[in-house]
C-alpha cells in the first residue's frame, strides 16, 4: 500500500486476508483496548483503502491480490488461498467491536 497514504502500512503487496486481519487485530482491537487515536486513524485509512480498491464493483466480491499501488494484481476472487473466510470474519468481528465501543459511548 505504499503510495496510498504516503507510507507503507503493509509489508507485502495487498492480499485480502492480510488487510482483513490488519484491520481487526492491529487497529480495531488496539483501539478498543487503548483508546489511542492513532489506531482509529489507521483503521480509517485502511478501511478507505480496502473499500476503494479490493471490491469488484461490477461483479461483487473482493479481489484476492493487489500490487503495492493498489491495482488488481490477479483477478482471482476465490481459490486455494482466497476463500470466504477472512473478509466476512473481519466484518463480523469489527461489527462486534463497534457494538462494544458504542455501548461504552466511545466510537471511532
Amino acid at each position: 500500500m505504499v503510495g496510498a497514504f504516503g507510507v507503507s502500512c503493509c509489508p507485502l503487496p495487498g492480499e485480502t486476508w492480510k488487510i482483513a486481519e490488519l484491520v481487526i487485530t492491529t487497529y480495531i482491537q488496539a483501539y478498543l483496548l487503548t483508546k489511542r487515536e492513532e489506531f482509529a486513524t489507521w483503521y480509517k485509512k485502511v478501511h478507505e483503502f480496502s473499500w476503494s480498491k479490493f471490491p469488484d464493483k461490477k461483479h461483487g466480491e473482493w479481489y484476492g491480490y493487489l500490487n503495492r499501488q493498489g491495482e488488481v494484481l490477479l483477478e482471482l476472487k476465490g481459490g486455494k488461498w482466497k476463500g470466504c473466510f477472512h473478509v466476512p470474519r473481519a466484518m463480523f468481528l469489527c461489527a462486534n467491536i463497534f457494538k462494544q465501543l458504542a455501548a461504552a459511548d466511545f466510537l471511532v
